[in-house]
């Protein structure tokens, strides 16, 4: 099941990729998702980081423009994040309506939730009404030269979120419904490992317990370092159920999250070496230069 979710969240990148003109494999597409979630995960931060390798491996292919390849990993970041905080959000509620809230986030939580889900929000509607939030900012500035580049790359992958956004709003409902999947997929995935591990939970009882794993993964510790262990012990003690049984639940979650991580890494290691060969000079070149050379000077003197 595991396999699966990668699958689904892959795919949401793939086809934002392929609309984009972008063709690459879905297997490439699924090695290259893996690669930035290992490197996520290690990284400090809220589940960031791996975003702009991901980007490199993939405008390594010769359909792939560079513009491509920054706007269809930037759309499948920010789906990711309006979906785990609109998830967050009714998860949260539903919760909240049972009235089993007990130690459940109170006003922070849901002014700090609106106002991340609000930002990315935003900046999609802006983009699908021609308006370009950060090229106008870019523009009123006089940038250093070695930051011209990147800059161009930013304008033109605005330009080319706000052509999908205006001209295929199928593909974003399409990308809606494959995070919906992923996120439920995910939910059944948890709920089959608490019944592996014999612990029974109705369904709010189950959700707090899930949503408590899910927000670990937004503080700024790699992994969710300390978090998803403390949360899953406090959600299942909320509940009268043994913080043993959370506490062993987290730890299934963090050997699953450390394999795929490190498989990540694994698989970044060989991409790059892969890269470092292109780019080295065939063996012998140096030698035959000189050669080249030296014949040159001989036959001028």
């Amino acid at each position: 099941m595991n396999v699966g979710v990668l699958a689904i969240f892959s795919l949401r990148w793939w086809i934002f990729l392929r609309v984009m003109g972008g063709r690459i494999p879905f297997s490439r597409a699924v090695g290259y998702h893996l690669i930035g979630f290992g490197v996520s995960y290690f990284t400090v931060g809220p589940q960031v980081g791996g975003e702009p390798l991901q980007v490199l491996l993939a405008s390594r292919h010769p359909s792939v423009t560079s513009p491509a390849a920054v706007s269809s990993v930037f759309l499948d970041k920010v789906f990711e994040l309006l979906t785990n905080f609109t998830f967050l959000m009714i998860g949260s509620l539903l919760i909240l309506v049972s009235g089993a809230a007990g130690n459940w986030p109170g006003g922070g939580w849901w002014a700090a939730a609106a106002g991340l889900l609000t930002l990315p929000l935003l900046h999609l509607w802006a983009l699908s009404r021609e308006k370009f939030p950060i090229t106008g900012l870019i523009t009123r500035y006089t940038l250093p030269t070695w930051l011209l580049r990147a800059a161009k790359l930013i304008v033109q992958s605005e330009e080319k979120i706000s052509a999908l956004l205006r001209t295929k709003p199928v593909v974003v409902l399409a990308a809606a419904a494959i995070s919906a999947a992923g996120w439920l997929a995910m939910f059944a995935e948890y709920a089959l490992m608490l019944s592996f591990l014999g612990q029974s939970m109705n369904l709010v009882q189950l959700m707090t317990a899930f949503l408590a794993s899910q927000l670990a993964f937004l503080t700024p510790l790699p992994g969710g370092l300390g978090a998803l262990e403390a949360g899953q012990v406090l959600a299942f003690s909320s509940f009268g159920a043994a913080a043993a049984v959370g506490l062993s639940a987290s730890l299934v979650m963090r050997v699953r999250d450390l394999i795929f991580g490190l498989l990540g890494l694994a698989l970044a290691g060989t991409e790059l070496q892969k890269i470092g060969k292109r780019k080295a000079p065939p063996e012998g070149t140096d030698s035959t230069i000189d050669s080249v050379e030296h014949t040159v000077i001989v036959l001028e003197e």
